[in-house]
């Protein structure tokens, strides 16, 4: 196996979290039952291969049931230490409902020849024209409202983000690509996980392309798939080792060391500290937010080929099978 090659990757992104957690684990243990280890010790002592063996086993058990918890919750819990204002204060209304207003919005507005606080503003004012007989509308300042907008998106949107990314294919990228996805849009409608079984599909297609054959668009989709799973892992592993550490520490403390149940506790806050690191001014959600670019970006690029980019349509058309079947 090459190293860093994907299968390597996404093997050490079960094994390390859960290592992690068997190692905070048999310590604690140890600890509580003392002579525990220097009993695992003697038994293995003769066959040093077993005890990695059952060690990588277990580790890899762990880490399997930790990959189970979704990283959405991460996700969530990072783009919630984000403070955004909220520019439909005043108005009535679920945040689902404001998306949905959102997107609309969004396919509605044309950016040409605006500024992006100008489209902004018609983006607001549109939306709460909408929404204009629900309530009284809160008088903020229109700039401050506008510029609020796409950051409120950024943070309230969920995986995978198809607010947010309509958004931003509509004022960052070419109008051909926002052209592309127009027909998806029933696709990219928020709630009942319509969106990320569009995102799933547009991951088969990326797989599939070239014949299925390893290609750059599908590892870098993989590539980046693999690093939000590997850091999601690595947060609940922390998580439940530090929480593990602190029970284990109670007990300690009441039985017998003092000083080491204080130092347990120390190794579960520094453990805390990293996980904190990890989510941090929405750290976390920066990175699956690159992972969904990329699916998208990926996804693009592979399905326009050959008929909607200029460049092999007119190649296909200069060749006499392409034009007979037109």
């Amino acid at each position: 196996m090459i190293p860093f090659q994907l299968g390597f990757r996404n093997l050490i992104g079960i094994l390390l979290p859960g290592a992690v957690l068997a190692l905070v684990i048999f310590t604690c243990l140890d600890i509580l039952f003392p002579g525990m280890g220097q009993a695992i010790a003697r038994e293995t002592g003769n066959n040093a291969g077993s005890f990695v063996v059952g060690f990588l086993l277990t580790a890899y058990i762990l880490g399997s049931v930790i990959r189970l918890h979704s990283s959405d919750t991460v996700d969530r819990f990072s783009a919630s230490l984000v403070r955004v204002p909220d520019p439909f204060e005043g108005m009535e209304g679920s945040t689902e409902q404001h998306l949905n207003d959102l997107l609309v919005g969004v396919t509605e507005t044309e950016p040409s020849g605006k500024s992006d606080n100008e489209y902004f503003k018609e983006l607001l004012e549109r939306i709460r024209d909408r929404r204009r007989h629900d309530a009284k509308v809160v008088n903020r300042g229109e700039d401050s409202a506008a510029n609020d907008l796409i950051k409120w998106a950024w943070k309230n949107d969920e995986f995978p983000y198809p607010v947010w990314e309509l958004m931003k294919l509509r004022l960052y990228h070419p109008g051909d690509v926002f052209q592309f996805f127009a027909p998806y849009m029933r696709c990219f409608a928020t709630g009942h996980r319509r969106n990320k079984e569009f995102f799933n599909y547009c991951k088969a297609v990326i797989y599939e392309a070239h014949e299925g054959k390893r290609h750059a668009l599908a590892e870098e989709v993989q590539s980046a798939e693999a690093y939000v799973r590997f850091f999601a892992g690595v947060f609940w592993a922390l998580l439940l080792s530090a929480g593990t550490l602190v029970v284990a520490s109670a007990a300690e403390f009441i039985l017998r060391e003092r000083a080491t149940a204080v130092g347990m506790i120390l190794v579960a806050f520094f453990m805390l500290g990293v996980n904190y690191m990890i989510v941090i001014h929405g750290r976390f959600r920066l990175s699956r937010l690159k992972e969904v670019d990329t699916v998208f970006d990926a996804f693009f690029l592979v399905q326009r080929h050959p008929y909607q980019c200029p460049y092999c349509s007119a190649k296909l058309s200069s060749k006499p099978e392409a034009n007979e079947k037109s």
